[in-house]
């Protein structure tokens, strides 16, 4: 139910110092069903059941990427959720000029929608929301995000998806 938990994340192509090793450590805490969280360093992951039936999350992880959440339960395998958003992706590009350079895309979301879970392994979404401060650019580290900077307006979108796990 409690344990200390260390780690080593490497990634080529992370927001900040990419090829560099990065050490970690957090504490996970998982006193009931209903509640559960890793605290430490660079992360921070909660779940919590405050009720039959709802579910709260939220996510971190330095320096741009949050996520928090709720999901109810509205009948059966019909839940309800919200949910609020804020990723990066990065890319290295081909052909470019300078190796050190990557794609950065930024988007912030706002999302509502509906799951329907029929089993463990099957699950169907459909959602929709706002998306926000949008943008491109190319560079070595987000500092660059001011030079070649492509902007997309913000706006709705809307989304319809399977999952399926084997």
């Amino acid at each position: 139910k409690n344990a200390w938990v260390f780690f080593l994340n490497y990634s080529t192509n992370r927001e900040f110092l990419p090829h560099v090793p990065i050490p970690g450590a957090g504490y996970w805490y998982n006193p009931s069903r209903d509640f559960s969280a890793l605290a430490g360093i660079p992360l921070l992951l909660a779940d919590f059941s405050p009720a039959d039936g709802l579910k709260l999350r939220c996510f971190y992880f330095p320096i741009h990427t949050v996520y928090a959440g709720m999901e109810v339960r509205v009948w059966g395998p019909l839940n309800l959720f919200g949910s609020f958003s804020w990723e990066n992706e990065e890319y290295f590009r081909a052909a470019r000029e300078d190796r050190r350079d990557r794609l950065f895309y930024y988007e912030k979301r706002l999302a509502a929608g509906l799951k329907c879970v029929f089993d463990r392994r099957l699950e169907l979404t459909l959602s929709g929301g706002y998306a926000f401060d949008r943008f491109f650019f190319e560079g070595r580290d987000y500092d660059d995000r001011v030079a070649n900077r492509v902007e997309f307006g913000d706006g709705p979108f809307f989304t319809l998806r399977g999952d399926y796990r084997f």
